[in-house]
C-alpha cells in the first residue's frame, strides 16, 4: 500500500477516487497513472468544459486550459463551467475556478492566447494527451500537426446541431491522422451561431472525449482510432465510420 501512497497522497483522494479503483484490472496502477499524467485541453467552450470537468474529477495530476474567448450569455447553456458572474471573463480563468473546487488535488494552468506555434510548442510537447475541443478545422489542423510533431496521443471532438464527432489519433504507423479525415468536415460550420446547437449533444461528446483521453492515459480499454464516431442526437443513433490512413497525408505518411 505505501507505493500507491506516494502518488495518491492521502485516504481521503483514495476515498474520492474508489469507484474508479475498484475496477477489475484498473486497480491502484490506473488512478496513479491519472495521477501522473498532464493533459492540454484547447478550447473552453461545449466540448471544453464538459471534457475538463470529467477528467479533473477523475484524478487528473495536471491539465492546461487553453482559449482565448470570453464567456457570453449565449455560452451559458451548455458551456457548464461558466456562470452568468463570468460574463465577459475569460474562459479559462472561469473554468479554472471551477475546476480548482471539483478537484483540489489537480494542478491547472491557463493559456489565455490563441493558439500560435511559437506559444504552444513547448506546452504540447508536455501533454501525455492533448483534447481537442476547438471549432474550426484550421486550429484542428494545426493542433494535429503539433501533435505529430511529438508524437501525443490526440483526441478529437465535435458537435453542431444534433451531431458529434469523436475520433481519437495515436500515431501508430498504419494509422490515420485529423488530416486524412478533416475532409468529412470542411462543409460544417462549426459556429453554433449560425447553425444551433442542443446543449446534451457537447454533454455527450464532451464526456466521451474525457472517457477516451483516460483509456490512453491508463491503456484501459479498447482505443477509439481508425475510425471515425457520428452520434445522431436526433434519432438516438451511433455510427462508425472506418478510416483509412491517406497515402498522401501531409502530416502522419
Amino acid at each position: 500500500m505505501r507505493n500507491e501512497f506516494k502518488i495518491i497522497k492521502n485516504k481521503e483522494e483514495i476515498l474520492r477516487y474508489i469507484e474508479q479503483i475498484k475496477l477489475d484490472r484498473f486497480n491502484f496502477e490506473g488512478q496513479k497513472k491519472i495521477k501522473s499524467s498532464k493533459v492540454a485541453i484547447i478550447g473552453l467552450g461545449g466540448l471544453g468544459c464538459t471534457a475538463a470537468l470529467y477528467i479533473v474529477a477523475s484524478g487528473l495530476g495536471e491539465i492546461t486550459l487553453i482559449d482565448y474567448d470570453t464567456v457570453m450569455l449565449s455560452n451559458l447553456s451548455r458551456q457548464i463551467l461558466h456562470h452568468d458572474i463570468d460574463i465577459n471573463r475569460s474562459k479559462v480563468y472561469s473554468a479554472a475556478e471551477d475546476l480548482s473546487k471539483i478537484n483540489p488535488h489537480c494542478i491547472i494552468n491557463v493559456v489565455n492566447d490563441k493558439l500560435e506555434k511559437d506559444n504552444i510548442l513547448e506546452i504540447i510537447r508536455r501533454q501525455t494527451v492533448i483534447i481537442d475541443c476547438s471549432d474550426n478545422i484550421t486550429t484542428r489542423e494545426q493542433i494535429n500537426y503539433l501533435c505529430s510533431v511529438f508524437k501525443i496521443p490526440l483526441v478529437f471532438g465535435a458537435a453542431i446541431r444534433m451531431e458529434g464527432y469523436l475520433s481519437t489519433f495515436n500515431w501508430l504507423p498504419d494509422n490515420p491522422c485529423f488530416r486524412c479525415i478533416s475532409r468529412f468536415f470542411n462543409h460544417i460550420d462549426y459556429n453554433c451561431i449560425g447553425q444551433g446547437i442542443m446543449s446534451p449533444i457537447v454533454g455527450v461528446i464532451g464526456a466521451m472525449q474525457s472517457l477516451e483521453a483516460l483509456k490512453l492515459l491508463t491503456n484501459y480499454g479498447n482505443q477509439f482510432t481508425s475510425s471515425l464516431l457520428i452520434y445522431d442526437g436526433f434519432n438516438l443513433e451511433f455510427n462508425q465510420i472506418k478510416i483509412n490512413k491517406d497515402n498522401n497525408c501531409t502530416v502522419c505518411n
